[in-house]
């Protein structure tokens, strides 16, 4: 690492230090001791950070050695794959946005709000021939408002139920076995 580099690391770790040293943050894994009259600093945890910082590679960094080896194959490595892993959103229910059906309403009138939220199986499978599908569904219902056409509030006429499906649990399905 050239000198210029290692002196701005070593700065940027005062500077952290000098600053969890003002906030008065104290604790077991803290970098200071601050229950002493002249603060202490815990040397292996100084160092420890000064590795982790020293290890980071910027976005920069990693674009410039992406361009290098643009003909090689990279090989990556066990650990690296672990922050990967956790970013792939799992099969679950999510909340999403559903029209009302048309259907449920009479000639003349509108319903408001005419979306609501309900939650839906969305997500990534581990394999690439296998859906996120409902696995438990469950029948809402909510009350909205039944409104005559031209929408002023004197045009109220009362509430109407509305019932929509919820997906409560979700699984991954292989895509041949979905409409069964």
């Amino acid at each position: 690492m050239e000198f210029c580099s290692l002196i701005s690391w070593y700065f940027s770790i005062c500077w952290l230090i000098s600053y969890h040293v003002k906030l008065g943050l104290s604790s077991t894994n803290s970098f200071v001791d601050l229950n002493d009259s002249k603060p202490f600093y815990h040397k292996k945890r100084v160092l420890n950070m000064i590795n982790f910082y020293r290890r980071r590679k910027t976005a920069k960094q990693l674009e410039e050695k992406d361009n290098d080896s643009t003909n090689k194959v990279k090989k990556i490595k066990s650990k690296d794959m672990i922050p990967i892993a956790y970013q792939i959103p799992k099969c679950e229910p999510r909340s999403t946005i559903i029209s009302i059906d048309k259907a449920q309403t009479s000639e003349g009138y509108t319903l408001f709000p005419h979306c609501i939220m309900a939650d839906r199986c969305g997500g990534c499978c581990r394999e690439g021939n296998m859906d996120c599908v409902a696995d438990e569904l469950k029948t809402k219902s909510v009350y909205v408002y039944k409104v005559a056409k031209g929408f002023t509030a004197d045009k109220i006429t009362s509430l109407q139920k509305v019932d929509y499906i919820n997906h409560e649990s979700c699984k991954c399905k292989h895509k041949l076995y979905i409409n069964q």
